[in-house]
């Protein structure tokens, strides 16, 4: 989970959205018996074969994130491994993780596996046009690699909320749209919990016959910042405010877009 702060100039109004991805866990098309790992919480994951592939449907997939570990013994020092994985009756791809080790928050809920898992490996997973099943085995027959698939088959926006108490102010323009008043002392705080696209509307409230400029500084928490400057603002002639102790008028929204994963 990546958290993003939002630093604003005074009076900057801010209405933040996510179009996030919407992830499925993926099942085996044949019922396979499962690992389950206790990382924070239950995760399913199934033991990849070298003869035997793991069947999964992929119909109306858009992408796909393939998760792998190794089970390990906890004097092992790991090489990489590798799995192949084939769409129908394509030709195989493989891929090698990266160097491994032993994930030290990730135990197994069956107390008879001897063995710890690896940190995870993330593969993304380009899916051909019209395909409909794929196939995922493991390259080597002494890799114990166990294996978990997300799926992605849409977006979806959600509205996100800033972290703690901020003033809120309504905006009428064909709908009513929250807006929170922000400052550039404090900074707003937001927690995407998906990956997605983050999508921020800032406005600033103005006086009659203004032209105003203002800048947004988006920093995530590695302090990597992107800075975004509007010149001349002017005022919306199809927005108000709802309340009427506002005596500055609304001006035109100013979007941004940000893309993470």
């Amino acid at each position: 989970m990546k958290k993003f702060a939002l630093v604003l100039v005074a009076f900057i109004l801010s209405s933040i959205y996510l179009f996030a991805q919407d992830y499925t866990v993926l099942e085996p098309v044949v019922k396979k018996e499962p690992v389950i790992l206790i990382s924070g919480k239950n995760i399913t994951y199934y033991k990849l074969s070298k003869r035997n592939p793991i069947e999964y449907s992929v119909e109306g997939v858009n992408k796909l994130y393939i998760y792998t570990r190794k089970r390990i013994d906890s004097n092992d020092k790991p090489e990489p491994y590798s799995i192949k994985y084939y769409f129908d009756n394509s030709d195989e791809f493989t891929y090698e993780s990266d160097k491994i080790k032993s994930d030290i928050k990730a135990v197994y809920l069956n107390k008879s596996f001897k063995r710890r898992p690896s940190e995870f490996y993330k593969k993304p997973i380009i899916i051909p046009e019209n395909a409909k099943t794929l196939f995922v085995i493991s390259e080597r027959s002494n890799d114990d690699v166990d294996i978990n698939i997300l799926a992605v088959y849409g977006s979806k926006k959600k509205k996100l909320k800033p972290k703690g108490d901020f003033d809120k102010t309504i905006i009428k323009t064909g709908e009513r749209l929250k807006y929170y008043k922000l400052n550039s002392v404090i900074p707003t705080v937001i927690h995407p919990k998906e990956s997605g696209k983050l999508i921020v509307y800032s406005r600033l409230r103005m006086s009659d016959n203004e032209k105003k400029s203002y800048s947004i500084t988006l920093k995530d928490k590695n302090a990597n910042k992107k800075v975004y400057r509007f010149d001349n603002s002017i005022i919306s002639k199809e927005s108000v405010y709802k309340s009427s102790n506002i005596l500055k008028l609304p001006s035109k929204y100013h979007k941004t877009i940000n893309k993470y994963i």
